[in-house]
């Protein structure tokens, strides 16, 4: 464990670890899941007035597994699969401009 908050708030400085253990057996099993994050599930923010909903942001997270034996009570193999894809309307951001060596010379002289 790292950094300076317990991890039970979740979002620490030095790092976060998700763990989901499941026994294993002699069996072959699997599982299938999806995590939806979606802009028409979200609370408007006030500050955007109506057009807060607008902007896209969507992520779901689909994904596999799938794990049994190889040799019966000694080798076992597990395989995990995920696809992570994230649409966005970047339009909130705009260009980062920053002063110039004649900008700095330019305001120094005012």
């Amino acid at each position: 464990m790292q950094g300076n908050m317990s991890p039970q708030f979740g979002h620490v400085t030095g790092g976060q670890l998700n763990l989901i253990a499941t026994s294993g057996s002699n069996q072959w099993h699997g599982g299938v899941y999806d995590y939806l994050n979606n802009r028409k599930l979200n609370a408007v923010e006030p500050a955007l007035g109506s057009t807060g909903r607008d902007r896209r942001y969507d992520q779901n997270r689909y994904g596999a597994k799938a794990g049994g034996p190889v040799i019966k009570n000694s080798v076992f193999a597990f395989a995990d699969f995920e696809y992570i894809p994230l649409r966005f309307d970047n339009l909130l951001v705009g260009p980062v401009l920053a002063p110039t060596d004649v900008g700095f010379a330019r305001a120094a002289t005012h």
